[in-house]
């Protein structure tokens, strides 16, 4: 046990158990779920501060401060500490069981941008198919006027040919499911 953990303890038992403390940090290092902070009053450096309950990466939610960006950071049972607040965020990771509701929940779900790029490309490919298959057929009548068959062409006329859909367009790539 640390000599100030001791002395603490020591005083605990004159005066009664002390309530959760918490101070202003400045982060200094991110390393998975956890960060090391250096506390503004004194400069002492704490190691290892989790930023969620299971101090894994992988798992709950996690949210990351930005480098160099001050938190505040509570205490744990004495001898453990955590991010409570955030000055800046670098990003959130959350990993549920079933159901995240952003907003109110009143706009459906975030698009699936992967599929519905694929989707909309199948569709490209078909009216492009289409476009080609109509420019191949010569349409004559019994009333038609002798001479070259029409056909369209959309390279050179209004009507373009349908182009390769990008995510980019439609993506909100700050929000990632």
């Amino acid at each position: 046990m640390s000599k100030e953990k001791d002395i603490r303890n020591a005083i605990q038992a004159i005066v009664g158990a002390a309530d959760y403390s918490t101070f202003a940090a400045k982060v200094t290092a991110i390393d998975g779920a956890t960060c090391d902070v250096e506390r503004v009053k004194d400069d002492k450096v704490f190691k290892g501060v989790r930023l969620n309950a299971h101090i894994t990466a992988d798992s709950g939610l996690v949210i990351v401060p930005t480098a160099d960006s001050y938190v505040l950071v509570t205490e744990i049972d004495g001898d453990k500490w955590f991010v409570s607040q955030f000055s800046e965020i670098d990003k959130i990771t959350i990993d549920f069981n079933d159901e995240i509701i952003i907003n109110g929940g009143e706009n459906d779900g975030i698009v699936k941008i992967k599929e519905l790029t694929d989707k909309l490309n199948q569709l490209k490919d078909t009216v492009n198919s289409l476009v080609q298959s109509y420019n191949a057929h010569i349409h004559t009548t019994a009333n038609a006027v002798q001479g070259a068959p029409v056909s369209i062409n959309p390279t050179t006329s209004q009507a373009q040919q349908a182009q390769a859909f990008n995510k980019s367009d439609y993506e909100n790539d700050k929000i990632k499911h």
